[in-house]
């Protein structure tokens, strides 16, 4: 039987920096453009448009975000990274400035086509930040209106660990949630989903307020990710409000500006 007062104490290793006001991984935000990977089209049904920012807007970015913090790293999001046609220019670009390491917020589906898992990987991605709306594809597929979304997302992360051992580089795979009232009574399975594509952390992050009883299930996925040793950080949430989980509103990754 698994203790899972152990298995927490296992977790709240990840975090033990954090009492020292330092975060086990620390990465500014570059927002790619206009847009968001996968939101819940139930809380937003009109489509949002997707606009690009030119590349020499985005090294831009880059640049200040680094000049103000030269041991950061950076998280590329906004829109869909994989579909900005300058992205491997912007991922060598925050090599060459000397970030600490390289993160995409993805909807990962592209990574499993051709040579870009490896490629990305090579140009020097180490973290990928996936959002799911749901346990399964149809909960999730349903959510974010894209058929196919989510099998399409779990072929991406497997092949990302794939190259990622063939190459013999650590990268980090992390999930994120947004809890909304449609997402909510799923957060428990899919963080266990989440743990069976191997990642090592989630995120959930309230859009707006929670009713008390999706905060039984945001405390219900802290619980299942301590049983599967996944860390599972919660954002826009109270810590009081969490009970006996108020030590999940730390989080194992620090994101700086935009929204991630």
């Amino acid at each position: 039987m698994l203790d899972t007062r152990r298995a927490r104490q296992v977790c709240a290793a990840a975090v033990t920096r954090y009492w020292s006001g330092e975060p086990v991984l620390s990465f500014d935000t570059v927002v790619l453009g206009e847009g968001q990977v996968f939101p819940c089209r139930t809380c937003r049904p009109g489509t949002s448009a997707v606009e690009y920012a030119p590349l020499a807007e985005v090294t831009d970015r880059i640049a200040a975000a680094l000049q103000a913090a030269p041991a950061t790293g950076i998280l590329l999001a906004g829109p869909e990274p994989m579909g900005h046609p300058a992205l491997p220019e912007i991922v060598r670009f925050a090599a060459a400035q000397g970030a600490a390491r390289i993160g995409l917020q993805t909807g990962a589906g592209a990574l499993a086509h051709g040579q870009n898992a490896p490629g990305s990987i090579a140009t020097g991605v180490r973290l990928i930040e996936v959002p799911l709306l749901g346990a399964d594809a149809a909960e999730h597929d349903a959510r974010s209106r894209t058929p196919g979304a989510f099998d399409a997302a779990r072929a991406g992360v497997a092949r990302f660990r794939e190259a990622a051992a063939a190459a013999g580089d650590h990268v980090v795979v992390r999930g994120r949630l947004d809890v909304c009232a449609h997402t909510a009574a799923s957060l428990p399975a899919t963080v266990a989903t989440f743990a069976e594509w191997g990642a090592s952390s989630v995120v959930l992050e309230a859009t707006g307020p929670l009713a008390r009883s999706d905060l039984a299930f945001v405390r219900a996925a802290c619980e299942t990710g301590t049983v599967n040793r996944v860390w599972v950080a919660v954002r826009g949430v109270a810590p009081d409000t969490l009970g006996p989980d108020a030590l999940h509103a730390s989080d194992v990754v620090e994101c700086r500006g935009g929204r991630t």
